[in-house]
């Protein structure tokens, strides 16, 4: 267990790739990555799990990713179970990270699922997370964010300046005109932190004027609002039953 553990994550190979089916529902296709270990491809089965790549894109370090790593397999009395999570990464963060990407409403034979998954990446000292579908406005917010990724020396040092000059927490109205610098450096330096993810704010409502910025190392960590509570869905009675009558 322990071998597997610690493999290289970019050592784990798609176990199953998209149909070669034109006619199918769901938009599929593989995402280029640039890690440390090199370049990789992600792949996707639908336009949930491609925004979610984006997203890791954008916002995390990422220095691993695989996506359909691994065939699992449960033989349970007389039943067999099988799963293929969806990616499993490796940033700064974090050691390893198992992930599914799931739409809601959850059944009954995926609740299963992520419970004997759970069970598993807890055993190799790994984490298990299930994502459900980001909102159209994150969408929105995080695809604007993302032209800010680059940005320029003035740009870079006002964020700097930022950091430690303004009085968190602050509205977007009070960032834009701090330091008398042009709205545009400052706005551009407060996206690029929001980014970094070293200002934090709600992505599920629309950046206006009047919305609180906070320092995101003060406000201490924010459980996303696409991540699933495990622990309070899986320990639920409702659950406990749906899971009992399909295993």
């Amino acid at each position: 267990m322990r071998a597997v553990a610690e493999l290289n994550v970019s050592k784990f190979h798609d176990v199953r790739r998209p149909p070669g089916n034109h006619t199918a529902s769901n938009v599929r296709g593989f995402m280029p990555v640039v890690t440390p270990q090199g370049i990789h491809q992600l792949q996707f089965e639908s336009l949930v799990e491609r925004t979610h790549w984006m997203r890791l894109l954008i916002q995390d370090e990422i220095n691993g990713a695989a996506t359909q790593p691994v065939a699992l397999t449960w033989r349970i009395e007389d039943m067999v179970i099988q799963h293929i999570p969806d990616i499993l990464l490796k940033s700064n963060s974090y050691n390893r990270k198992l992930v599914d990407v799931h739409q809601l409403p959850f059944g009954d034979a995926s609740l299963v699922k992520f419970l004997l998954t759970s069970r598993l990446a807890e055993s190799l000292g790994w984490t298990y997370e299930v994502w459900r579908p980001m909102t159209a406005q994150t969408i929105m917010n995080l695809n604007h964010l993302h032209s800010f990724r680059q940005v320029t020396t003035a740009v870079s040092m006002a964020a700097e300046h930022l950091m430690v000059s303004v009085s968190w927490p602050a509205s977007v109205f009070r960032v834009m005109h701090a330091e008398h610098r042009e709205k545009k450096i400052n706005l551009g330096a407060m996206y690029h932190l929001l980014l970094k993810q070293r200002l934090s704010l709600d992505l599920d409502m629309p950046i206006t004027v009047h919305r609180q910025l906070r320092d995101a190392k003060s406000q201490g960590p924010v459980a996303a609002p696409w991540l699933v509570d495990l622990d309070a869905l899986l320990s639920s009675r409702q659950v406990q039953r749906r899971i009992t009558r399909s295993s």
